[in-house]
């Protein structure tokens, strides 16, 4: 969308498909890998503005990253002009209300990147796949220079042993799809966990050099999480180039 930052929009249709999981996830992921961030919560439910609330409270949020509420197409449009104004230079994830309503749509069309998280139940596969189909056929009217990368992010998913014939089936499927990145958030229901903490690189700074229990446990499933939020970075990078 500009030369100075990168707008990332995460929509699904699917309610409970982890899309503000993966929004709290990317965002982690940015700031570990140096990146000034802004987070837009465009979800009725606030979710997102929640987490960023508590981890201020608790001294857990960066100085270079700022959340705002933009639940309105015009409060968007505002809040993007304002960080060209400002000559913003870093990353945008805005959490969307989901897909149909105006500011998502909004979203899709003056958006770098778009990303649909998926999780393995029939009714989210079916769900953000029909979405990501609609999604792809608004970005396509759109001339080539507008034109968002559009990728499904598989999420939460389970290990091999634990999937079943049939998930690992979905799983395989999935993957060779064309609108499905390689790269996933294996344990992207860990940002959960720890509601009031904020973006994850901040706890595994504090349990990195843990060597043992459960302290240790957490600080390698936060490092995995944060390392697939940055390949997921990484290919969309790649995809748009």
């Amino acid at each position: 969308m500009s030369d100075g930052f990168d707008v990332v929009s995460v929509i699904n249709a699917k309610g409970g498909a982890g899309k503000t999981s993966l929004t709290k996830v990317l965002i982690s992921a940015a700031l570990a890998a140096g990146q000034d961030v802004v987070a837009f919560d465009a979800d009725p439910t606030q979710n997102l503005m929640g987490w960023i609330e508590r981890a201020k409270k608790a001294g857990n949020w960066p100085a270079n990253a700022k959340g705002f509420k933009a639940s309105t197409m015009v409060q968007i449009v505002d809040a993007l002009n304002s960080l060209i104004e400002a000559d913003f230079e870093g990353m945008v994830f805005v959490d969307t209300a989901g897909f149909g309503d105006e500011a998502s749509l909004y979203m899709v069309n003056n958006s770098d990147f778009v990303v649909l998280p998926i999780m393995l139940g029939a009714d989210s596969v079916d769900t953000t796949m029909e979405t990501a189909k609609v999604v792809m056929e608004m970005v396509e009217k759109l001339d080539e220079e507008s034109k968002a990368v559009v990728k499904v992010v598989r999420c939460n998913i389970p290990s091999q042993s634990s999937r079943g014939k049939a998930r690992s089936e979905v799983m395989d499927a999935l993957g060779q799809h064309p609108l499905c990145l390689q790269a996933s958030i294996r344990h992207s229901a860990i940002i959960e966990l720890w509601s009031d903490e904020g973006p994850l690189h901040s706890r595994f700074k504090r349990e990195k050099d843990t060597k043992e229990g459960a302290k240790a446990l957490n600080a390698k499933n936060t490092y995995t999480v944060l390392q697939d939020g940055l390949d997921v970075i990484n290919e969309l990078f790649e995809e748009a180039d």
